[in-house]
């Protein structure tokens, strides 16, 4: 009797062990509760940052990030540069090579108080600059995995993320590609892995040759320094992940529907192996695109675009809830897939992105976001 008893303690324990540490996922409708949602939010433009043929050129830009200070960064292809926040030139902070202060591929980089924190994946290490543009100090990833990039800084802690190529033993196939998460302190030596996310590829591995088109695309936005809201799926949901606890504390959905593909587009890319042609079969576009921050408030970046209101964007609070919608409108029609891949970021009431001009050439655009109607950039109204 008492072994049985005993038996039934521990499956009770199993039981409320799982419902302690299982991690619900916050179901919200539709519709979110503002009763103002689905209004147009205009972009004013501002101001145009045109590339100068003597002093910076614009091929790939990407991460743009806003300073304290309101100057503004922008990584390009060799080029990490500064600009004032009337967007004069202020220097290009990327010296290729390889000794101290020097760079090869940055993976990505943070702005933090007076400083800039850059991780270069092929160097393999993590470089402070002044705004200046000067060394602080440098310090080499001993023993890291290959394929990182960085996606948070905190508390002296660096994490980033880093995946694997998979194995297909020569077939083109779908596959779950972990995409783990580390921390490593300042010495560059004390390295733990923290949490996994897959993401689902299409890949082929045949003699020798690899190739891999992401289906789903990993997405993360730093929140209130310890936080990384995360999207690694195809679907709508949305992670909140907390380094110092190391779990994801949060995760929610809304009820969405999808954005299928437009007819004769392909998503991802096409890749070359040997004489045969490989695209993704993809038929849906991703639910979530990107992540800004406004304030306290989390904006998902949507797949629904309408041509005349602009791209639909969903504000979500830490806590889940689905408060608010409203749709951003560009000064001009915009294209499906080509807003997917537009670089931005908000800074305020204010949101920079890099577009492509009439004559082919590359700006940096800074927008004034001028909500209508008395709408109050996303915060909800009951």
């Amino acid at each position: 009797m008492r072994k049985n008893k005993l038996h039934i303690l521990l499956i009770s324990c199993f039981f409320m062990s799982k419902v302690v540490f299982a991690q619900a996922v916050i179901e919200n409708p539709e519709k979110p509760l503002s009763k103002d949602a689905g209004r147009i939010v205009e972009l004013q433009k501002v101001m145009q940052i045109d590339e100068e043929a003597d002093k910076f050129f614009f091929k790939y830009p990407r991460s743009l990030k806003v300073a304290p200070d309101g100057t503004l960064f922008v990584l390009d292809q060799v080029q990490l540069l500064r600009f004032d926040r009337d967007g004069r030139f202020l220097g290009n902070y990327f010296k290729k090579g390889q000794g101290p202060g020097e760079l090869q591929e940055v993976s990505n980089y943070f702005v933090q108080d007076n400083k800039i924190v850059v991780h270069d994946q092929r160097l393999s290490k993590i470089v402070h600059f002044d705004f200046e543009g000067n060394l602080v100090k440098e310090f080499k990833l001993h023993d890291f995995p290959p394929l990182s990039s960085l996606h948070l800084v905190h508390d002296n802690t660096y994490y980033l993320i880093s995946h694997s190529f998979p194995s297909t033993e020569g077939k083109w196939s779908a596959v779950d590609v972990p995409n783990d998460l580390y921390s490593v302190r300042e010495d560059g030596k004390d390295i733990k892995q923290m949490a996994t996310f897959p993401v689902l590829c299409y890949a082929i591995s045949s003699g020798g040759s690899a190739g891999m088109i992401n289906v789903a695309e990993l997405i993360t936005v730093p929140y209130k320094k310890k936080y990384l809201f995360i999207s690694h799926t195809e679907d709508y949901l949305v992670k909140l992940y907390n380094t110092e606890l190391n779990r994801v504390v949060k995760s929610f959905k809304r009820k969405y529907k999808r954005v299928k593909v437009p007819e004769g587009k392909t998503m991802g890319g096409r890749i070359m192996i040997g004489d045969k042609t490989y695209t993704s079969p993809k038929k849906y576009i991703n639910d979530i695109n990107r992540f800004l921050i406004f304030d306290d408030l989390l904006w998902v970046t949507t797949s629904t675009v309408d041509k005349q209101k602009g791209v639909l964007i969903d504000v979500f609070d830490v806590e889940g809830r689905y408060l608010d919608n409203f749709y951003l409108k560009f000064p001009y029609e915009l294209d499906l897939i080509s807003i997917l891949y537009r670089p931005m970021e908000l800074a305020g009431a204010y949101l920079y992105v890099a577009e492509r001009n009439e004559d082919d050439t590359l700006s940096i655009k800074k927008y004034s976001v001028q909500p209508q109607r008395g709408a109050h950039l996303g915060l909800p109204r009951f």
